[in-house]
């Protein structure tokens, strides 16, 4: 994401295409892993629904 001191990501719970759990983003159904923030630290659970990992929840 290019964004370091983020560690944060928020989405409003109605929104019908994205999900946060824990400040990262998933798709709605929580099934892939889009992007975790580049400043979030720490151990982080990712939940037992992901099936896929999102290209940005990877660097």
């Amino acid at each position: 994401m290019g964004c370091e001191n983020l560690t944060t990501i928020i989405v409003d719970k109605q929104n019908p295409a994205y999900a946060s759990v824990g400040g990262a983003l998933f798709d709605k159904a929580l099934e892939t892993l889009i992007a975790c923030p580049g400043g979030k630290t720490g151990a982080y659970a990712i939940p037992t629904s992901v099936i896929a990992l999102g290209a940005e929840s990877l660097a």
